[in-house]
């Protein structure tokens, strides 16, 4: 071992086989010592720079850029998502390398016992932290192969590309290391000064601090309760938020945002309270705590949740919002793929002012006739239908807005031969109306208004409102409504806009075709204010498949960046409740001693660890999981606020198969920190 020389204070002699081993011999061997304790260390780490490998190829190849229009948003929106992880990641690998230095400190005790200085040790576990960096960056690397091109699959699937093997980027590589160097020295950092501070009887004496007994475990029940609630209402006061901003069209969240934070708050504090008081209250209970080695456990699960509480909270919040992003991307895939239907129900739709300057720029564009020649020259255009929408210039309808009274907005109308010939071809039945009216509207909370309170006449003639078919296509986005009326009633009105819609043959062009045949049809239009002129593109023709790949981008983002979320989130959360129970091994390998002693066999010894082991790593994970159950709830009920219900199926499937996932982890994590915990502690 060490021996101290005659006469010098402080220097020691290495007198041992491993004495003038070199440090990083020395960090090696306590490496494969430490393999078992390492191991779900490594995994992690692993796993994380695989994610991190993955996001950086995206960021930095070629594929987003050349198969992305808005690239550089994205790009930007990516970046932003990494930088936030990476300081959770640093966060929770400094947390995890102090259960690490947890885990050892009798063995760190002990070489100070003998002489060895603080600079020592530290460069012996700085020298284990770069050996398992470097192990675990390699095969990160490795299986971020992998991960790059799972994700790079989702995220053409989702921007409607046709998949290939995509290439890697060396600045990506460059990226990850660098990046991974970083957080690890931020890890090392944390280590160095926990080494310099902590006191050797701590090292060594460590375990024998006392738990304290939780005090008016009553209080801390009740406390529970009430944090519960608050759960509750903050998920339904959240549902009842959307609902009312969904249906008055308002664009203030400030109440759901304040659910949101509720949420939070009352999930963290509610694991705090029962950690406190939820074990202390079972332990009262003479009848359960009388069964088996059930007071053992409960004293255990006592010292190891009341002061790993407010761990235990934060890491629930975090599972819970990464359940919720990634229910919430799916959702969102979902309702823009409903929403383009409803919204481009054709592939081209043309909208021209015919009577009056609703528009405040000023521009000429290319007449129907050139703009459909242009249209030909890079697409075929399969059908062509026309329709007119007319105005009286009142407001018989808009009046009932109290935004819109007294602007100068005004009712539009349409013929109802004009509105079978649009919803025909989609396949929807043609209707009749006998001195009767209906309103079609994309705003929700005008679609839930009582029309029949108003006597519309028209030409001398008294319609009746009448509840509008089933709408599966909104009637022209731009609009607030339309009222559909018998075509007669419209020989008074003034034609106001010219519509045009073109179905293309199927499969006969792509997205370069559509973006010339835009790019053509768009011309300059001008205002002119305060005696200065602006100048802004404007088109008169919407195209499907170009709002189709603008919304696809933003979701690919979405989805690719909360799957990524969700993913690293779940691994550091399980990673810390892991490292965190095996750094207890030491105080749990004496009390399960005492407890053979007393006459508990192999099998009670066996049976008492898991159930301490599962209720430590269940507690954080319950509520999130479970959370995937009322957030398909709530979301289906939004989408039949949207009409989007035929959607409610893939909302169950996909919160299913989240959770599923889930749960996967969390089973080959726990099993993985059982196994270890049991060879250590029981043997």
């Amino acid at each position: 071992m060490y021996r101290k020389k005659d006469g010098r204070d402080g220097e020691v002699q290495k007198t041992d086989d491993y004495a003038s081993m070199p440090y990083w011999k020395l960090a090696l061997r306590n490496v494969k010592r430490q393999m078992r304790s390492y191991l779900i260390y490594f995994m992690t780490v692993a796993f994380t720079v695989a994610f991190l490998f993955a996001m950086n190829n995206i960021i930095y190849g070629n594929e987003l850029q050349e198969k992305a229009k808005s690239s550089e948003n994205l790009t930007s929106l990516l970046q932003g998502l990494t930088v936030f992880i990476s300081f959770v990641v640093a966060f929770v690998l400094s947390y995890a390398t102090s259960f690490m230095l947890r885990l050892r400190k009798r063995e760190f005790g002990t070489y100070l016992t003998l002489g060895m200085t603080r600079r020592d040790i530290l460069k012996i576990f700085l020298g284990e932290t770069v050996l398992i960096c470097m192990a675990a960056l390699g095969a990160g690397i490795f299986l971020g192969l992998f991960v790059y091109q799972f994700f790079m699959a989702v995220m053409m699937k989702l921007l409607d590309v046709t998949f290939t093997f995509s290439a890697y980027s060396m600045q990506g590589l460059a990226g990850t290391v660098a990046l991974v160097a970083g957080l690890f020295l931020v890890s090392a950092a944390g280590s160095a000064v926990y080494l310099k501070r902590v006191r050797i009887y701590s090292l060594l004496h460590g375990e024998k601090k006392v738990e304290r007994t939780v005090r008016h475990p009553f209080f801390w029940a009740l406390l529970t309760l009430l944090f519960l609630a608050g759960l509750l209402y903050s998920g339904f006061q959240f549902y009842e938020g959307m609902r009312c901003a969904m249906e008055t069209a308002s664009s203030d969240l400030s109440g759901v945002v304040g659910c949101i934070g509720i949420f939070a708050i009352s999930l963290v504090m509610f694991h705090i309270a029962f950690a406190r008081g939820g074990i202390s209250f079972l332990q009262r209970s003479r009848r359960f705590a009388a069964r088996g080695t059930n007071t053992f456990v409960l004293r255990q699960l006592s010292a190891s949740l009341g002061s790993n509480s407010v761990m235990l909270g934060l890491l629930a919040s975090l599972l819970a919002f990464a359940v919720v992003g990634a229910n919430l991307s799916f959702i969102q895939k979902g309702t823009e793929e409903e929403a383009l239907r409803r919204d481009f129900p054709y592939d081209i739709l043309y909208t021209g002012q015919l009577e009056g300057d609703s528009f405040v720029q000023h521009g000429e564009g290319p007449s129907i006739e050139e703009a459909e020649q242009l249209i030909r020259k890079y697409v075929d255009v399969r059908e062509k239908h026309s329709y007119t929408l007319y105005t009286d210039g009142k407001q018989n309808f808009y009046r009932y807005v109290d935004w819109a009274a007294g602007t100068s907005l005004h009712d539009s109308y349409m013929t109802v031969s004009d509105f079978n010939a649009y919803v025909t071809p989609l396949g929807c039945e043609p209707i009749e109306l006998d001195h009767e009216f209906f309103v079609l509207a994309n705003d929700v909370s005008w679609k839930q208004m009582d029309w029949s309170k108003i006597e519309l006449v028209l030409n001398g003639e008294t319609y009746r409102w009448t509840q509008a078919p089933q709408q599966k296509y909104r009637i022209f986005n731009y609009l607030l409504c339309v009222v559909v009326v018998p075509d007669e009633a419209v020989r008074a009105m003034t034609a106001e806009q010219e519509i045009v819609s073109y179905e293309l043959e199927p499969d006969t062009f792509d997205r370069s075709a559509i973006d010339a045949a835009e790019q053509a049809l768009t011309y300059q239009v001008y205002t002119e204010y305060m005696g200065e002129r602006f100048e802004e593109p404007r088109c008169d023709y919407f195209f499907r498949e170009s709002s189709k790949q603008e919304r696809n981008e933003q979701i690919a983002v979405f989805v690719v960046g909360a799957l990524y979320l969700a993913a690293v989130f779940l691994l550091m959360a399980m990673a810390i409740l892991a490292l965190k129970t095996l750094s207890q091994i030491g105080e749990d390998r004496k009390r399960y001693q005492i407890l053979m002693r007393l006459g508990a066999g192999r099998r009670e010894q066996s049976r008492a660890l898991f159930w301490q082991t599962f209720t430590f790593f269940l507690v954080p994970f319950l509520i999130p999981v479970i959370l995937c159950i009322p957030t398909a709830l709530i979301g289906a009920r939004l989408l039949d606020l949207c009409d989007m219900g035929n959607l409610t199926g893939m909302l169950y499937t996909v919160a299913g198969s989240i959770a599923g996932v889930m749960t996967i982890v969390y089973v080959l994590y726990y099993l993985a920190t059982y196994l270890i915990a049991k060879r250590e502690v029981i043997g």
